[in-house]
C-alpha cells in the first residue's frame, strides 16, 4: 500500500518523531534521576521527588514514548487557548506487581521535572501495562 503525502504532512510527520526521540531521551534520563534519589534516605530525597514516587519506581521496567506534539487547550477561566506538549507514554512494570500499583506520583513528579528542564508546558498521558 503506498500513501501520497502533502510537504506539510510530512513534515508534521518528522517533526513528530523528533519530539518523540526528544522526550524518550529526556525520560530516560530522569528515570535514572529519580531512581539515584530515591537511593538516598527518605530524610534526604530532594524538592522534586517524593516518597511515593520512590515506591512507585523500583516496579517500573521501562517507560516507552508512543507520541508527542503540541496540541491547544481551552480552559474555562482563561479568555486564550494555551498550547501544551502532549506526550503520551506506556508504562511498563515489572510482572510481579502488575495491576497492583498507581504510577499517579511518579507521572506528577516526572511531569514537573520536564517542565522545569525544558521551559515547556507539557501533559503526560499515559497507560500502564
Amino acid at each position: 500500500m503506498k500513501y501520497i503525502l502533502t510537504e506539510s504532512q510530512y513534515n508534521l510527520i518528522l517533526e513528530s518523531e523528533r519530539y518523540i526521540n526528544l522526550f524518550q531521551d529526556l525520560i530516560d534520563k530522569k528515570l535514572e534521576y529519580i531512581k539515584k534519589v530515591c537511593l538516598l534516605s527518605s530524610e534526604d530525597y530532594q524538592g522534586d521527588v517524593g516518597a511515593e514516587t520512590c515506591d512507585q519506581i523500583e516496579f517500573i521496567e521501562k517507560i516507552e514514548v508512543e507520541s508527542a506534539g503540541w496540541v491547544n487547550i481551552t480552559h474555562n477561566t482563561r479568555p486564550v487557548d494555551e498550547k501544551y506538549m502532549s506526550v503520551k507514554m506506556i508504562v511498563y512494570f515489572s510482572d510481579l506487581h502488575k495491576g497492583f500499583l498507581t504510577v499517579e506520583d511518579l507521572i506528577y513528579d516526572l511531569e514537573q521535572i520536564l517542565r522545569r528542564t525544558t521551559g515547556m508546558p507539557i501533559l503526560l498521558n499515559y497507560r500502564a501495562v
